[in-house]
């Protein structure tokens, strides 16, 4: 299984409504247990991604493949879109099996900045 590329970013869980409530009058409310587990959604944040180039005017995808090479992570979308799970190592769960939650979405680059992206998210969705 492929295994999520580009660590260097910031995350947050986000969990799901799971189980049944019913608002039973004079401010009780009665919760079901769920009757599934909760698939979590983990929302990354980039900074600093950028397009790195070769001395030929290339697109270079090697170069802080696992930090700040946003090709890298392009390259590795393209190879699982939406339908492919992969291993994402989340610094604290471990290895969770994950796919995207939406398609890729390019930043816009950074007037001067060299290659710079503009800060984006993309959010993971956990596989049970």
């Amino acid at each position: 299984m492929d295994i999520f590329p580009c660590m260097c970013h910031t995350f947050r869980t986000e969990y799901p409504v799971n189980g049944t409530s019913v608002e039973l009058g004079g401010g009780y409310t009665f919760v079901a247990t769920p009757s599934s587990p909760d698939v979590r959604v983990f929302v990354l944040k980039f900074r600093g991604m950028k397009y790195y180039t070769n001395n030929d005017g290339t697109l270079d995808a090697v170069t802080n493949a696992s930090s700040s090479n946003f090709l890298t992570l392009e390259n590795f979308y393209q190879s699982v879109r939406l339908h492919k799970s992969f291993v994402y190592p989340h610094p604290i769960y471990g290895n969770v099996v994950c796919r995207f939650k939406s398609p890729l979405k390019t930043p816009e680059g950074i007037p001067g900045g060299l290659g710079v992206l503009e800060e984006f998210d993309i959010s993971l969705t956990e596989v049970v």
